[in-house]
């Protein structure tokens, strides 16, 4: 005896959103643990401690960003380290300035023993390296952003020259640039980050720079690279901006 099935065929049911309900969970030193929740991120929890607390070189001193000198220590740590990737890539590229923004450094510099979690947090962005070129022109924009910045109290990480302005935000032409002056007709090897460059913080002045190379080199990777390779860090004790009265 054969049985035969009939199966008839039906649409495909259609839905539509009618309500959409949303609340805000706070999490909270008061919120109540879950022993699930422990025991489910613990081992997760303590492998990533044992990398992140790993101590990797000592600060002999305390830094903050607010007053400059931090921000110098980037800005240094960071010519030399992509000066010297260049170099292992077979070319010798000489960095006139590097110029990054105060609002990227997330962290303070601690007085005593640096961690890799240290670096993570000090600079937690996933920013690469730039290398271009200015000219006087697109110099002297940079000059009256970063003067007009420092007279409101905010410095942002400098390498390679000594700002100079007064109180009302204005450049004044014993800035240098090395030992240097701004010099006519001269173009400048400028190192920022890939933020930056695109115009991120207001710095509109790199829409003007030429010869725009972007690195596979990310800023991250340079200061870690800087930290585990010296025992002891050194924050610079020049600042790198004077206020003329």
């Amino acid at each position: 005896m054969a049985v035969i099935f009939s199966i008839g065929a039906c649409g495909q049911p259609s839905y539509e959103v009618t309500h959409i309900d949303a609340r805000h969970i706070e999490v909270k030193p008061s919120t109540p643990s879950s022993s699930e929740m422990d025991d489910y991120l613990l081992p997760m929890v303590d492998s990533m401690s044992a990398v992140m607390d790993r101590v990797i070189s000592y600060s002999p001193q305390y830094a903050d960003k607010y007053e400059g000198r931090l921000g110098a220590w980037l800005a240094d740590v960071s010519i030399e380290e992509v000066e010297k990737y260049m170099a292992e890539k077979g070319e010798r590229v000489n960095i006139d300035i590097a110029l990054f923004n105060n609002g990227g450094i997330r962290t303070q510099m601690p007085k005593g023993d640096i961690t890799v979690g240290w670096v993570y947090e000090f600079m937690p962005f996933d920013n690469a390296y730039v290398i271009l070129e200015m000219d006087n022109a697109a110099m002297r924009e940079m000059f009256k952003y970063l003067s007009s910045a420092a007279s409101r109290g905010t410095y942002h990480p400098l390498g390679g020259m000594r700002m100079v302005y007064d109180k009302n935000g204005n450049w004044d032409r014993t800035t240098t640039i090395g030992q240097w002056r701004l010099t006519p007709g001269k173009v400048y090897t400028v190192l920022t980050s890939d933020f930056l460059h695109k115009g991120g913080d207001g710095m509109s002045f790199f829409s003007r720079a030429t010869n725009v190379r972007y690195l596979p080199y990310k800023m991250r990777d340079g200061i870690m690279n800087y930290v585990t390779s010296h025992g002891t860090l050194k924050i610079p004790q020049n600042h790198r901006y004077h206020e003329i009265q």
